[in-house]
C-alpha cells in the first residue's frame, strides 16, 4: 500500500507540471489570416521565462480551423508549426525545428499558451495576456471579430 501511494503521488505530480492547455483556432471569416502563438510561464512574474513562440506566421484559410495539442506535435497537423523559438530561463535563445529536434519536456511543462497575434488584411491584432497579465480577449476590426476564451484547458480562438 505504501508503494502504491508513493506511485500515485509521483504520477499526480508529473501531471501537474505537464503542459496544461491546447489551442484551437477557428477562422470563420471571409478572409485568410496568418497567426503566431506565444506560450510562457505565468508563475515566473516579471520575465515569464521560459517563453516559446513561432516566428513564422501560420496561414489559416477562410472557413478552416486547427487544433494544437502541444509544442512538439504541431508539425503533424493540416496547418503545421514546425519551428519554435525558446527563450529559456538562463537567457539562451534557441530555435527548434520540429520534429528534427524537440523542445525538452522540462521546458514545455512550465508554459501555457496565453497569446495569439492574428494578421488580417486590415492589420495585426494580439489577443490574450502578456507577461504582466494585461491584454484583451475581444477585438473587432475591419469587419472581423476576434475572440479568445478558455473552454476547460483549451485556449479557443474564434475569428468571424
Amino acid at each position: 500500500m505504501k508503494y502504491i501511494s508513493l506511485f500515485c503521488l509521483l504520477l499526480v505530480s508529473s501531471f501537474s507540471y505537464a503542459q496544461q492547455n491546447q489551442v484551437k483556432v477557428n477562422n470563420s471569416s471571409a478572409v485568410d489570416i496568418t497567426f503566431t502563438l506565444k506560450s510562457f510561464n505565468t508563475q515566473n512574474p516579471g520575465t515569464c521565462l521560459p517563453i516559446i513562440s513561432n516566428d513564422i506566421p501560420v496561414l489559416l484559410p477562410s472557413e478552416r480551423g486547427e487544433f494544437y495539442k502541444d509544442h512538439n506535435s504541431t508539425y503533424a497537423v493540416s496547418f503545421p508549426i514546425d519551428q519554435w523559438r525558446v527563450l529559456a530561463k538562463d537567457g539562451t535563445n534557441t530555435v527548434y525545428n520540429i520534429p528534427a529536434t524537440s523542445i525538452d519536456q522540462s521546458i514545455t511543462d512550465e508554459v501555457e499558451w496565453k497569446q495569439i497575434t492574428i494578421n488580417t488584411p486590415t492589420g495585426s491584432y494580439t489577443l490574450g495576456l502578456d507577461c504582466s497579465g494585461a491584454g484583451t480577449n475581444h477585438i473587432v476590426a475591419g469587419g472581423i471579430t476576434m475572440d479568445l476564451n478558455y473552454v476547460g484547458t483549451i485556449m479557443n480562438v474564434d475569428i468571424n
